[in-house]
């Protein structure tokens, strides 16, 4: 896609000056270097918002998913972020956890499993990127913060959680929205991934944060 956007306005730009009767300048790109990486056109879901979705009839439901997700039709797009629920105020309201109490897990309540579930199903390309809004209290017992090791767990339970039972693969996992993050704490929570199997799943720091 990258690519498709940067060529096609060389081409044009060497028509018309070629049109004029002026020398074609030669855009070389190279797609084996190093630099940013352009995944696509996404969306968010999160603060709640998909929960008014759920009123509406399964048709209608159908049709709004349809026209986000589907490739090569309406908003067709290609990258889903979802918050992963904390049970806290997320900006419009609450979203369920994963892991409310300590080792205690619940993967089916809740409404962003639905989101990512009926999202893949219209596109089973697309990518997901999970991002915590807030935390359970009980990660804060230990340091009365979220740099620790019960929040690095938590994570990953969260990535580990949505291949095991529900068949999603996570392709990047943010560490706290709009919020900075210890260097020290992300190497772990790298090596913690890996160990677990998920070394495609990328890391994203800084999200709106400094």
């Amino acid at each position: 896609m990258l690519l498709q956007l940067l060529v096609l306005p060389s081409l044009l730009l060497a028509a018309a000056t070629a049109v004029q009767g002026q020398s074609v300048q030669q855009v070389n790109i190279n797609t084996a270097a190093l630099g940013p990486v352009f995944d696509g056109v996404g969306g968010i879901s999160g603060g709640t918002g998909p929960r008014l979705l759920i009123d509406y009839s399964s048709e209608l439901q159908g049709y709004v998913f349809d026209y986000l997700f589907l490739p090569g039709f309406a908003a067709s797009l290609q990258v889903l972020k979802v918050e992963i629920g904390g049970t806290g105020q997320s900006t419009t309201g609450t979203e369920s956890s994963h892991q409310p109490f300590r080792n205690k897990f619940d993967w089916q309540h809740g409404y962003q499993w639905w989101v990512m579930r009926e999202a893949l199903k219209r596109n089973p390309d697309l990518i997901i990127y999970g991002l915590p809004w807030t935390f359970p209290g009980w990660t804060e017992e230990t340091t009365g913060d979220n740099f620790n090791q019960d929040t690095l767990n938590y994570l990953v339970d969260w990535v580990d959680g949505c291949r095991r039972y529900l068949n999603i693969t996570v392709s990047y996992l943010g560490f706290h929205n709009e919020r900075y993050w210890k260097a020290d704490l992300i190497v772990q929570l790298r090596r913690m991934l890996d160990d677990r199997g998920h070394v495609g799943t990328r890391l994203v720091l800084g999200d709106s944060g400094p």
